[in-house]
């Protein structure tokens, strides 16, 4: 999924070596723009790329870089996803937008900077149904979550920011 919502918009490199690609020349010193979105989609790269498809493998994406670049957050950011698709999206009832998204405004890196939500867990036998509202806050190191609980009447601090 990162794949159609790629973090990094674009890098910039100089060349430090003449070359050619694609039949194009590079020479020593050029400086060459990276655009990540691009790469996610390149034919050549993907069978069918502009097809979504979570079960895609291989799934060589550069949503996160590679090689000295590679994100340093992505261990990280593998678990909270896989945290949130097994153990909290199965007990969701209703989930639903609470505003509009606000979306970061940068050339460097794309992405939300506040998506609230509103959802509903499905009733279990031992525990009441919670309403809360969620905050994804995008921070410069990564996302913060945090909730506020209704039944509880406070705010806390899902997943470190």
């Amino acid at each position: 999924m990162i794949r159609w919502s790629t973090p990094v918009a674009q890098f910039s490199r100089t060349a430090q070596v003449d070359c050619e690609i694609r039949g194009k020349q590079i020479k020593k010193g050029d400086c060459l723009g990276l655009m990540y979105a691009s790469a996610n989609f390149d034919e050549e790269k993907f069978d069918n790329p502009f097809s979504f498809d979570v079960s895609r493998k291989p799934n060589h994406h550069l949503a996160f870089g590679t090689g000295p670049h590679q994100c340093l957050g992505l261990l990280l950011a593998r678990l909270e996803m896989r945290i949130f698709f097994q153990q909290l999206i199965p007990r969701i009832e209703s989930i639903e937008l609470d505003g509009d998204p606000e979306r970061l405004r940068a050339s460097f890196v794309h992405g939300l900077k506040h998506l609230n939500i509103r959802y509903k867990l499905k009733p279990r036998s031992s525990r009441p149904i919670v309403f809360a509202q969620v905050e994804f806050v995008r921070r410069e190191l990564g996302w913060r979550i945090a909730a506020w609980h209704e039944s509880e009447n406070k705010s806390r601090l899902i997943s470190p920011g």
